[in-house]
């Protein structure tokens, strides 16, 4: 049985399926992982115009955005707490 390289362009969508399904179960930097590897093949020389460039380019921007906002809540919940002690 042979297997494709981990930079083989149909791989995107498997690392992109594979992220969603870490973003879904809040596994957030897990999904950032997979995204980034997504964009990574997509973005190689033989697959400029790979379809799923774009989906991945834009579910990494999204679950980043997501991470800034659950450590600023974070951050700010932590600092609530502790002005109430």
């Amino acid at each position: 049985m042979k297997s494709l390289p981990l930079n083989h362009p149909n791989l995107a969508s498997s690392y992109k399926a594979i992220g969603s399904a870490y973003e879904n179960m809040g596994e957030y930097s897990k999904a950032l992982s997979f995204y980034e590897r997504a964009v990574d093949v997509a973005e190689q020389p033989s697959s400029t115009k790979h379809p799923f460039l774009q989906t991945c380019r834009e579910n990494l921007d999204v679950t980043k955005q997501v991470v800034i906002n659950f450590a600023f809540f974070e951050k700010k919940n932590q600092m609530n707490t502790t002005d109430t002690s």
